[in-house]
């Protein structure tokens, strides 16, 4: 089970706040400022999951880098334990829409990728 330092990004740096939190202690207000890069280490730690939006050249895809190779070890087909998809969307009505051949899908029916049709 990882630990929060063990989640150290070897890449990605992002200290910008990403939230405040107000917590109480003795009735004291208390604000507690949570760096961005924060976020996806709790997110690991719960199980959670990720959607990267944003500007070109803003760290997503460097993110999802360090997740996946050093959080996880990178490919399951090569021993880790995550799988590495980049969606790229070019607005084509072939990137919203698939038709799947429900033959194909279910156990000892082949994979998902096989029912695809166009």
């Amino acid at each position: 089970m990882l630990t929060y330092n063990e989640l150290e990004f070897p890449t990605f740096v992002n200290s910008s706040n990403a939230m405040t939190l107000i917590g109480y202690r003795n009735q004291t207000p208390q604000s507690i400022q949570v760096p961005f890069s924060d976020i996806p280490k709790i997110l690991t730690l719960i199980g959670g999951a990720y959607l990267c939006l944003g500007d070109t050249r803003c760290g997503k895809l460097q993110l999802m880098m360090d997740i996946h190779r050093y959080f996880f070890g990178g490919d399951a087909d090569n021993g880790g334990k995550s799988t590495w998809m980049v969606a790229r969307n070019d607005f084509s009505e072939d990137s919203f829409f698939i038709t799947i051949d429900q033959n194909k899908i279910g156990e000892n029916k082949g994979m998902l990728s096989q029912a695809r049709s166009a």
